[in-house]
């Protein structure tokens, strides 16, 4: 059957504040978590984590529309999640909320538009929170000024071992 490929940009909402009051090895449990969810769901695969603690990877999915349905079945076991940890003898109990951005793959791909348009994509779930936003190629992407994150992905995009490499 064929498939259906999607590039997919993920960051769990408040995850800068969750970090700083949390450390960072907890941190890094909580977005294992979050990755093996987007593996186990979305069949993200590979997944990469960018220097901002987002999570790229490429879903491969029967269609658009079990595109949508996926993301939200990820974006609802997400949020439903009640993190519990213990910190210096005390219980805390955490929920998260994710923001994603998708763009379906084209070929040939051209990476600058794919990076702008995942961002763009990106940044409209940002705005919401806990959403997710599926930019088709037709609609209008936002150009926006300088963003670390699309320097992060033209790098990650030509890395070895990355969505990209495995689409080629």
């Amino acid at each position: 059957a064929d498939k259906f490929y999607a590039f997919a940009i993920c960051s769990l909402d408040g995850f800068t504040k969750f970090r700083r009051e949390y450390g960072f090895q907890l941190g890094d449990q909580v977005l294992d978590h979050v990755t093996s969810v987007a593996v186990d769901i979305l069949s993200l695969n590979p997944v990469t984590r960018t220097d901002e603690d987002h999570l790229f990877g490429l879903a491969r999915v029967a269609s658009r529309d079990d595109l949508v349905q996926m993301t939200e079945r990820f974006r609802h076991r997400i949020s439903g999640s009640r993190l519990r940890f213990t910190v210096d003898g005390t219980q805390i109990s955490h929920s998260l909320t994710v923001s994603l951005g998708i763009v379906p793959a084209q070929f040939p791909i051209e990476r600058d538009q794919t990076v702008q348009d995942l961002t763009s994509a990106w940044l409209k779930a940002c705005e919401s929170r806990d959403t997710v936003v599926i930019l088709d190629r037709t609609e209008e992407c936002s150009q926006g000024g300088h963003n670390p994150l699309v320097e992060n992905l033209q790098g990650i995009l030509l890395a070895p071992e990355t969505p990209l490499s495995l689409l080629h």
